[in-house]
């Protein structure tokens, strides 16, 4: 791979990084839109472009501890699971009925929602 190559390489994660934890910290506001893995994705991409980024992520005092548990044992504890499927759906159903009147807004925060609990519930293993 040539320097001009790497560097694009580089940029390109580092923009996907920032954009990755700027959609997370979005999804703590807005039902539907998966937090943890877009944190997560942005430490993955951090990791590999940025030090400095992937550092600074890591010793996050809202975020670090997370993602340090996550790379070491990549599963989710069944409490923690249970407890984010059910903050989801309360806030997917509370949105959809009482804060979104534009109906195709409502069916793309359905939609996000069966997205979210599939990839919790299926994607990440459960720890024991």
């Amino acid at each position: 791979m040539t320097l001009k190559t790497n560097l694009l390489k580089r940029i390109i994660f580092i923009i996907l990084g920032l954009i990755s934890f700027g959609l997370g910290i979005i999804g703590i506001i807005i039902p539907g839109l998966p937090t943890t893995p877009l944190i997560l994705l942005s430490a993955y991409l951090f990791s590999k472009s940025s030090p400095k980024l992937h550092q600074w992520l890591l010793n996050n005092k809202y975020f670090g501890k997370y993602i340090k548990d996550y790379q070491a044992n990549p599963s989710i504890p069944l409490k923690i699971k249970v407890l984010a499927l059910i903050s989801m759906w309360i806030m997917v159903l509370y949105s959809s009925i009482e804060l979104i009147t534009f109906i195709p807004a409502k069916i793309i925060t359905i939609v996000l929602g069966i997205i979210g609990t599939w990839y919790v519930g299926f994607h990440i293993p459960t720890r024991k």
